[in-house]
């Protein structure tokens, strides 16, 4: 598979314009800013998992890389800048601590970049599991 498009289908495809809104609305909700790098990059990152299946690892800092043009050591320390505003924000605690759980430190409520990721997609799709269990029921 081509990485360097990985995500595309997320941005173009009618039925996901819902699936972007839902992750920029949750992103707000989380208080992180759409003006800071970081943020953008995981939103694409985050689409590309959520849409293409790829594994949670240290590619996708590559993958996010040559979609944007930009050195790997800066993408991973725009993203770990975004997730540290988002968690000295003091909005949402409740669903910061429903999305994350114990995967962050309590102290300086820091999480890992992947570990960011890895549960902002599985809250996405459990959400989405969930809406589709009550639209069925």
């Amino acid at each position: 598979m081509d990485h360097s498009i990985a995500g595309k289908k997320f941005f173009r495809d009618k039925g996901k314009r819902r699936k972007r809104r839902e992750l920029l609305n949750l992103f707000k909700e989380l208080g992180l800013s759409y003006k800071l790098l970081g943020t953008k990059y995981l939103f694409y990152i985050i689409s590309a998992v959520l849409s293409e299946n790829i594994e949670i690892n240290e590619k996708l800092y590559d993958l996010a890389s040559e979609h944007f043009n930009v050195d790997v050591n800066n993408i991973i320390k725009d993203i770990s800048y975004a997730i540290k505003t988002c968690f000295d924000n003091p909005s949402n605690l409740e669903l910061k601590k429903e999305i994350f759980g114990y995967s962050y430190s309590i102290r300086t409520w820091a999480v890992s970049n992947l570990t960011f990721i890895y549960n902002i997609c599985i809250y996405i799709s459990y959400c989405a599991q969930e809406k589709e269990y009550i639209k069925k029921n």
